[in-house]
């Protein structure tokens, strides 16, 4: 019993003196511990960069400097900016030509990575150039390697209904190996109305060995009333 007492007493001096070193504590960190631990703002101008800030950009500035992977900007896509391509682009070129070249090289890469919106835009624009883009576009969908811009380039120049091209639409239903590009080749001399048209349609729609290309040129008949 007498021990039980004893013990209590030792208690009650030891809570209290827990709870006065914490409270000496905390105000002992209250005081010395800055409430924003980050390095303090340096400012210049209207722009506030933190010293953290400048020393990463240091960092990166001299690692892209010294030749390492970090760069300070992102490499410009070229390709896409039309700057790059199989038609030039620099400053010995008419600029009329070198305007539509450009626009040629970006709307190919976007032909290329199927990019939709980049595709519609350019084509669009390539259309509103008229007969200056003709043999650009001619190019395109004659030579190309790829079968997809071939088939757009038809399509573009389909658009722009001009009867001339009928001779190069009829060489294209013809040749070309690609069915995309025969179907568009097909579709473009439907819009043209010309009867120059009809042998080499009604023939593409009863011989051409794509079913794709057979309807597209019945449709393209049909256009004609034949």
């Amino acid at each position: 019993m007498l021990y039980n007492m004893q013990a209590r007493n030792l208690i009650l001096p030891a809570a209290l003196l827990v709870i006065v070193v914490a409270v000496i504590l905390g105000i002992y960190l209250h005081w010395r511990v800055p409430d924003n631990p980050l390095p303090t703002t340096v400012t210049s101008g209207n722009t506030g960069v933190t010293q953290l800030d400048v020393k990463v950009n240091q960092s990166v500035t001299a690692s892209a400097t010294a030749g390492g992977d970090a760069k300070a900007e992102p490499p410009v896509d070229r390709r896409r900016q039309g700057l790059d391509g199989p038609f030039p682009t620099d400053d010995k070129v008419p600029e009329t030509e070198r305007q539509i070249g450009q626009m040629l090289n970006a709307w190919r890469q976007a032909i290329v990575i199927k990019h939709p919106q980049d595709i519609d835009r350019l084509g669009f624009a390539l259309k509103g150039a008229g007969p200056a883009a003709v043999p650009f576009l001619k190019k395109m969908a004659a030579e190309d390697t790829n079968e997809r811009v071939r088939a757009f380039a038809a399509r573009v120049l389909g658009r722009m209904e001009m009867v001339d091209l009928i001779p190069f639409f009829i060489d294209r239903l013809q040749k070309d190996s690609s069915i995309f590009v025969r179907e568009n080749a097909a579709w473009s001399l439907g819009k043209l109305n010309d009867e120059k048209s009809v042998a080499a349609l009604q023939n593409a729609a009863n011989t051409d060995s794509s079913e794709r290309v057979r309807t597209v040129a019945q449709e393209s008949l049909r256009a004609l009333n034949k």
